[in-house]
This record gives structure tokens, sequence and C-alpha cells, in this order.
């Protein structure tokens, strides 16, 4: 692997292990619109690698795949007062994945910059809950951010320009190949796949890491 000057981590999946029985805490947080829930992600699954061009036009058009195929006329209000808070909620009950706390500051040390994008917002309060300090990374942002969703180019030529360093030198971590992959590959990012729902494979994942 080329030189690593800088990491981008995901954040939902690779930061923590997305078990079953949390998708279930997530839903019961959201009562008494649980159905909201498993619909809101389809409609943001509809929309990978849709670049927006800001926040607010991002919002929107969720809005209107809400109301368009599910007749909801609150998805915006759900959003930002049901969701945003339930995902928080949620997140308290889960772990980060082992090693973090030391892989971050010993990256730093070597002089390896961190950047955690999110597909979602509320990154800080997020990382809070899951029990990771925000100083931990160098740079923080959200698809939500910016209105591009992975693997839009944007993403990820924002962080590449804010960071003013060669793509080969950028290496991305993620759980997912049709987005954090993706947006990798296309980009010309080395890229290293976090597997699996559990912590079975993270070990030899957080070597690599440490090794960098």
């Amino acid at each position: 692997m080329t030189s690593v000057q800088a990491v981008i981590f995901d954040f939902d999946g690779t930061l923590y292990a997305m078990k079953g029985v949390y998708k279930l805490i997530f839903a019961a947080f959201c009562f008494p619109r649980v159905a909201y829930l498993p619909r809101y992600m389809r409609i943001r699954q509809q929309f990978i690698g849709d670049d927006f061009g800001s926040r607010e036009a991002m919002e929107a058009a969720f809005c209107e795949a809400f109301l368009k195929q599910y007749g909801v006329e609150d998805a915006s209000y759900w959003i930002k007062n049901s969701f945003s808070t339930s995902f928080i909620r949620t997140l308290r009950f889960m772990r980060n994945r082992p090693e973090y706390e030391t892989i971050l500051p010993a990256l730093r040390k070597k002089g390896i910059r961190t950047v955690l994008f999110s597909d979602f917002g509320l990154i800080e309060s997020r990382l809070r809950a899951l029990g990771l300090q925000p100083e931990l990374f160098d740079h923080i942002l959200s698809a939500e951010d910016l209105g591009a969703l992975k693997p839009a180019p944007r993403a990820f030529q924002t962080i590449r320009k804010r960071l003013q360093l060669p793509a080969k030198n950028i290496l991305v971590v993620g759980d997912r190949l049709d987005t954090d992959g993706a947006a990798a590959q296309q980009e010309g990012m080395p890229f290293l796949q976090v597997r699996g729902k559990d912590n079975r494979n993270w070990d030899a994942l957080a070597r690599r890491l440490a090794a960098l």
C-alpha cells in the first residue's frame, strides 16, 4: 500500500458493529411512528450516489419521496425531532469497536490525519453517545452537510481538497462496498473493508491500521 498520510473513516457499521438488536431498539425509540424508520432507510438507499447540491435540497428530496411513496406529510418534522434523537439514544446502548481509542491517537502521533465522514448528521453528538470524543478526528464531515450521498464524487473530493493530499495517500475505511468502497475506487483511494455485523474480523483490520 502506498504511504498513507490520512485515513477517512466511515461512521455507522465502521466505528461500531450494527447488530440486529440495535435496530429493534432504534425502532422502539421511534414509537409511535415505528414504520417510518424502515421507510426512511429505504428512501435514503434509493438516493445513494446522488448529489443534491445542498442540505436543504437533500432534505426536500427525502420528504418528497416520503410523500409520494408513503403518503407521509410530516416527514421533515419526524426526521429532525424523532429520527435524529432516537439515533443518538440508540447509540448509547452500543459499543465502539475495540482499539479505536488507541488507534486514532497513534495515527495522529505518526503524522497521519484522520477524517470522519458519515452519511448522517449530528456527528459530534452521535460520537459522544457512542463513547468517542470528536477531538480524536482532525476533520468531521457528513453527507448531509454537503448534500451529497456516497459514492457521489463531491464527497471525497471535498475531503481531499481539505487535506491537500494526493488521493493515493488517503486510505478509506468503511463497511459498505457500494458506498465507501465505490467512492474510494472512483477517486483512486485505497480501501479497507470492515466486514461483518460483529467484531470477529475486526482484530486483523485493527492490526493493519495500527501498523500504518
